[in-house]
């Protein structure tokens, strides 16, 4: 169910408070009536915060009950991955060494960024893709977005007959 978004603290509340909705009504109850519980929610399908309509397997809902038992209601809420904030792929010493070229190089376009690195065999064995790169680089705001200061218009002239353009083509 983890996915690579950062999760905020209300949904986290919210996922964990579903997962007790889900097992609270077997705390109580003995190992019998817990498996013939889960086994009919397994068949069901749930809505959760975040995630929307899941199924769930037994063995997972009895792990969040054993959880739950162990270490009460924050250990129904999910875990934060390690990596969380940069690609799978990239590793902090990768990422830090795409914040030190886009500093050194602040002119660079993500295109030109995405090359030097990758002939750098910064990238990772096989190399990250482009849109993973431009979407690092986006989220992180490390190369800053070239807009153009002048208004430029296609085909647009000062003075009339500046400007001819014509479209043929050979023909029979």
């Amino acid at each position: 169910m983890e996915e690579d978004i950062p999760m905020e603290k209300d949904i986290q509340e919210k996922i964990a408070l579903k997962r007790y909705q889900i097992i609270s009504p077997v705390l109580a109850e003995p190992s019998r009536a817990q498996n013939e519980y889960f086994r009919k929610q397994a068949q069901l399908q749930h809505d959760f915060p975040r995630y929307g309509l899941k199924k769930l397997s037994v063995s997972t809902m009895k792990a969040w009950l054993r959880a739950y038992r162990k270490n009460g209601f924050d250990a129904l809420k999910p875990k934060q991955r390690s990596d969380n904030g940069r690609p799978k792929r990239l590793d902090e010493q990768a990422m830090k060494a795409i914040e030190i070229k886009c500093k050194a190089y602040p002119s660079y376009s993500v295109q030109k960024l995405y090359e030097e690195l990758r002939d750098q065999n910064m990238l990772g064995q096989a190399p990250v893709h482009y849109n993973t790169l431009l979407r690092v680089v986006k989220e992180k705001g490390w190369l800053s977005p070239k807009k153009r200061t002048d208004v430029r218009k296609a085909f647009e002239v000062d003075n009339v007959n500046d400007l001819w353009i014509c479209d043929f083509m050979h023909g029979p």
